[in-house]
């Protein structure tokens, strides 16, 4: 699967911007360097998934926030590719919203007595 660094560097700018904070801010509650967290915001760096979890923490965010649409994008089932299609459509909160969902439901089925 091929990453995009920039798409994800913009996802943390958003998740940033949305929490409120300063590139430094993030970068310290991070505990990463400026220059670093810079570079990660701008798709300039390939960021491993240690520093990503510290971000998302920093940001209140979660790694699906910055991956999401990969994993989506590199599903070949049709029935996949309709919730892929389906989710193209939505504003980021009705598009958030559909993933809790999803997920609720997962968990929901989980549970459920194998027949």
């Amino acid at each position: 699967m091929q990453v995009d660094y920039i798409k994800i560097g913009r996802r943390i700018t958003e998740a940033r911007l949305k929490s409120g904070l300063t590139p430094e801010q993030a970068a310290a509650l991070s505990r990463l360097s400026l220059s670093y967290y810079d570079r990660v915001e701008r798709g300039g760096v390939d960021v491993k998934i240690p520093a990503l979890l510290r971000i998302a923490r920093a940001l209140n965010a979660t790694l699906d926030d910055f991956f999401c649409d990969f994993y989506l994008k590199q599903i070949p089932d049709d029935d996949e590719n309709e919730l892929r299609d389906l989710l193209g459509g939505c504003s980021e909160y009705d598009r958030r919203a559909i993933i809790e969902l999803a997920r609720a439901m997962k968990a929901v089925l989980k549970k459920r007595p194998t027949d």
